[in-house]
């Protein structure tokens, strides 16, 4: 019994440090798919995710049976198969309902790849831009003053180059 208290002691304390405060929203990753016949009769494709849930929608119906969507009336229009747009290489079956909505769940993804549950992928913050001043006025150009009115003088004239002397004869008989 005491054994028991002890490790209480010491792991509810860890347990309630890893916990999520109240209201956050948890990520939520896709565990496992498996088909599931629901009472119309029609198979379902079911998702289990990591926070205990499971989403699902209908894959095939007996001919006749038009699958509703949760409580209301609205009847499923077309279900087919999607490579995800967000989880590349993941396949995801689509159901397209009457009023417009659409509905998935996945149904394979390749290792490695980490499906996050619709809704619950946290939003990145959104960081306002920066605040930009406006750009300074800047003075007018200072006015350059005008050009001497007196060209500068030219340069000396240097008398022309000394001549080098004529190269000696050539040695006789050579």
């Amino acid at each position: 019994m005491l054994r028991r208290l002890l490790i209480a002691a010491f792991v509810l304390p860890a347990a309630l440090a890893l916990a999520p405060p109240a209201g956050a929203q948890v990520v939520a990753v896709w565990l496992r798919g498996y088909p599931q016949l629901f009472d119309d009769r029609c198979v379902y494709y079911v998702a289990s995710w990591s926070d205990g849930t499971y989403t699902w929608t209908p894959w095939q119906c007996p001919a006749g049976v038009t699958p509703t969507r949760g409580n209301s009336l609205i009847p499923a229009g077309r279900g087919y198969p999607q490579m995800s747009a967000t989880f590349p290489g993941c396949v995801e079956y689509v159901t397209q309902w009457a009023d417009g909505v659409f509905t998935w769940v996945p149904y394979s993804c390749p290792p490695g790849v980490v499906y996050l549950k619709p809704g619950t992928i946290p939003l990145a913050p959104v960081i306002p831009p920066p605040i930009v001043a406006p750009p300074a006025t800047l003075p007018p150009p200072a006015v350059l003053p005008p050009p001497p009115v007196m060209a500068p003088p030219p340069p000396p004239i240097l008398p022309p180059p000394v001549a080098a002397p004529p190269p000696p004869p050539p040695p006789p008989g050579y």
